[in-house]
C-alpha cells in the first residue's frame, strides 16, 4: 500500500522472476494454438492474428474463464482506486496461475485440433478465449512487469501496452453470458484428481486411463458433465466415463454440542413426583432457625450470613519434643 514502507526480501525477487517467465511461456503457448511445434518461420508468418472477438466464445468452460476475468478486473480496478497495488497484483496473479494450471491444460487438445476431429466452432471458441485471456492479463500485469508485458504485447499488437486502455469488465461479463466463474475451479479439481491417480500409481501423465467412475455432489457433477469432452482428452481416458450424483451427508452433532431441551418441551412430572427447585427463586428460612443457616444455604444466597460453628478450627501445634532414636542391637 502506498505510504507504507516495503521490506526488501530476496525471496520476492525469485517469485517475480518465476511469474515473468510463466507469462512469457504461457502467452506464447496460448497464442500459437494450431501451429506445430516444429513450424518454420514461413509457417509462423503465414498464421493469422489471434481473434479477440468475444462473440466467438461459445463453450461453457470458455465463457466461465471470461466471467472469472471480469471479476478479477473489477477487483483490481477497485484496489487501484484505493491505492492498494499489492491487492491488485494478488488477485490477478491468483487467477493467472489457475488459468495456466487448469484451463490451458483442459482446452489445449481442443484448441490445437491437430487431429481435425473437433467441431470448428468449439475450436474457435477455445482459441478466442485464450487470446482474450492473454490480452487481459497483459494489461493487468503491465504496471508491475513492464518489460515482459511489452514483449508479449508486441507479438500480436502494435504500439505499446502502456498506452493502451485498462481492461473493462463489462465487455467480458457480457461475452460470458451469465456463465459461472466457479466452473473453472471445479473442472480443475476434477482434472487434478485424475492426475493424482496416475501420480500415486507412479506412471506418466500420458498413460491412458481405461475407465473412470466419479461420484460427486450435484453442483460438482454438473460442472464435470459440462467439460466432459475436454476432461476426457486432458486425462487421456480411453474407456467409459461415468458421473454419479450423490447428496451431501449431514454431519451429526457431537454429544457435547447437543442443546438441552427447553422447560416447555419437557414432559410434565407424574403424580407424586417432586419438582426440582428453581435456582432463581429466593432462599427461605424455616421458622425457629433465626441466626442459624447451613453452609448450603449460605452459598446459595448472598444475603444469608455464614453459619457460626461451635468448635472453630485451630492450627495444630507442632511438637517440640525430640523423638527417641531407634534402639540398636
Amino acid at each position: 500500500r502506498l505510504g507504507l514502507d516495503a521490506a526488501f526480501e530476496e525471496a520476492q525477487l525469485k517469485v517475480g522472476r518465476r511469474l515473468a517467465i510463466k507469462i512469457l511461456n504461457a502467452s506464447k503457448f496460448a497464442l500459437s494454438m494450431g501451429v506445430p511445434w516444429d513450424a518454420d518461420e514461413a509457417v509462423l508468418a503465414a498464421q493469422p492474428a489471434p481473434s479477440l472477438e468475444a462473440g466467438g466464445v461459445t463453450e461453457p468452460i470458455d465463457r466461465a474463464v471470461l466471467a472469472a476475468l471480469a471479476d478479477v478486473v473489477d477487483a483490481a480496478t477497485a484496489a487501484f482506486e484505493d491505492f492498494e497495488h499489492a491487492r491488485a497484483l494478488e488477485v490477478a496473479e491468483s487467477l493467472f496461475w489457475t488459468f495456466c494450471d487448469d484451463y490451458i491444460e483442459l482446452v489445449k487438445d481442443r484448441a490445437n485440433d491437430f487431429s481435425g476431429s473437433h467441431d470448428a466452432t468449439a475450436v474457435h471458441s477455445a482459441r478466442t478465449a485464450l487470446a482474450i485471456a492473454v490480452d487481459t492479463f497483459v494489461r493487468l500485469f503491465a504496471p508491475f512487469l513492464p518489460f515482459v508485458t511489452e514483449e508479449v504485447w508486441s507479438w500480436y499488437r502494435t504500439g505499446s501496452v502502456h498506452r493502451s486502455a485498462w481492461p473493462q469488465a463489462a465487455g467480458l461479463r457480457a461475452a460470458a453470458g451469465g456463465a459461472n466463474a466457479g466452473l473453472v475451479t471445479r473442472a480443475g479439481l476434477a482434472l487434478a484428481a485424475l492426475r493424482k491417480v496416475k501420480s500415486e500409481a507412479k506412471t506418466s501423465q500420458r498413460t491412458p486411463i481405461l475407465s473412470v467412475a466419479v461420484t460427486a455432489e450435484p453442483a460438482v457433477a454438473d460442472a464435470i458433465e459440462s467439460v466432459r469432452t475436454d476432461l476426457i482428452e486432458a486425462a487421456k481416458v480411453t474407456g467409459p466415463f461415468e458421473v454419479a450424483r450423490t447428496l451431501p451427508v449431514p454431519i451429526p452433532p457431537s454429544p457435547r454440542c447437543r442443546s438441552r431441551p427447553s422447560s416447555s418441551a419437557r414432559p410434565p412430572p407424574g403424580p407424586g413426583a417432586r419438582s426440582a427447585p428453581d435456582p432463581r427463586a429466593p432462599t427461605r428460612r424455616r421458622a425457629g432457625t433465626a441466626g442459624r443457616s447451613s453452609p448450603r444455604m449460605a452459598s446459595s444466597s448472598s444475603s444469608v450470613e455464614p453459619a457460626e460453628t461451635t468448635s472453630p478450627w485451630r492450627p495444630r501445634r507442632r511438637s517440640t519434643r525430640r523423638r527417641k532414636p531407634p534402639a540398636t542391637r
